[in-house]
């Protein structure tokens, strides 16, 4: 909410004042794209996709997604127009130059400033797509890929399941900032903490704390968001519990079920797609609550009614617009929440 009052001024001098207007806002999901079925560039109302994965946005605006079971590389143009810029749905690892490029499965991407692309490979190899559409392999991380995320230093962080690590864009060897001492769910230090992660991450602007999602705990059993302090060199849950309880509240008696992508937001707030209860949850101050969604359907409209199926990628924009794939197979369609 907020209240406007105008001013009326000559040559800079004020003369007078009109009414006070207060406007209302309210924050509606919209689906920008139309939820064929198939493969097909084009203007947003006719394109059709096969999936729409892990989701990520460049400094002018353009959304770009994942696809893993027909490995491609969409890019969703502020212009409204989608167009493939790698891949073309068979699986390989040939470099070259858009459809010639082959990819393997991908749940999730990163990009830089200018636009240019990272694939996070479920083989472990990294892929850049440039903006002229040429793909070029960078790295191996050696075990396969879920998350994958880009530094303002052009630091690649990513993880494995069972390693988190980084890498220079320029490519090369990666360094392991953490390894998990075996199977299980432990917190503590880096070198006892046992984990095993799953879906998307995220990093603080000094690259202090990654954020990570655990998944050893299994789908009917609870997941756990978990903070890599690397201040103390600890891990530690900050979200998520054994057992689902569904619902909002303090951060460690929230069940998840099943979680996609983390996003940090410029207040320190964290995103998170809880895949199976089909929402898109907010963890901040110890407290996690609803954004948008908690029972399955395909509705737009204001959050409180609104609906999602199987929300995994998130990206935010310059303006703070928050876009949300909807991944159902049977419908998949790239979202937005906008302010009205």
């Amino acid at each position: 909410t907020t209240a406007i009052q105008i001013v009326v001024q000559k040559s800079g001098v004020q003369i007078g004042t009109g009414f006070s207007f207060t406007y209302l806002y309210t924050q509606v999901l919209k689906s920008l794209t139309n939820g064929s079925i198939g493969f097909l560039d084009g203007p947003f109302g006719t394109a059709k996709m096969e999936e729409i994965k892990g989701i990520t946005i460049d400094s002018s605006g353009n959304v770009y997604s994942a696809q893993f079971t027909n490995p491609r590389v969409r890019k969703f143009g502020v212009d409204g127009q989608v167009t493939t810029m790698a891949g073309n749905g068979t699986v390989g690892s040939t470099d070259g130059n858009g459809a010639a490029a082959l990819l393997i499965q991908h749940d999730y991407i990163t990009s830089d400033l200018v636009g240019n692309i990272y694939v996070a490979q479920s083989n472990g190899i990294i892929r850049k797509i440039d903006p002229s559409k040429n793909v070029t392999t960078i790295g191996d991380a050696n075990g396969p890929l879920q998350g994958i995320r880009l530094s303002k230093t052009g630091m690649l962080y990513f993880h494995t399941g069972n390693k988190v690590g980084k890498m220079p864009v320029t490519g090369g060897t990666p360094t392991w900032i953490t390894i998990s001492a075996g199977f299980g769910d432990v917190d503590g230090s880096l070198t006892i903490a046992k984990f095993f992660l799953y879906g998307g991450l995220d990093i603080s602007e000094d690259e202090k704390m990654i954020y990570v999602s655990d998944n050893y705990n299994g789908l009917n059993s609870g997941n756990k968001v978990k903070l890599i302090n690397l201040n103390t060199n600890t891990i530690t849950t900050i979200a998520g519990k054994t057992g689902l309880s569904g619902g909002d509240g303090a951060a460690l008696n929230v069940g998840f079920k099943i979680m996609g992508d983390l996003l940090l937001d410029n207040t320190g707030g964290l995103y998170i797609t809880d895949i199976f209860n089909n929402a898109v949850k907010y963890l901040k101050n110890g407290q996690v609550t609803t954004i948008v969604g908690g029972t399955s359907g395909d509705v737009d409209g204001p959050l409180s009614q609104a609906r999602l199926n199987y929300p995994i990628g998130l990206a935010i924009n310059k303006y703070g617009e928050i876009f949300i794939s909807n991944t159902i197979s049977t419908n998949p369609k790239l979202k937005k929440i906008t302010t009205e």
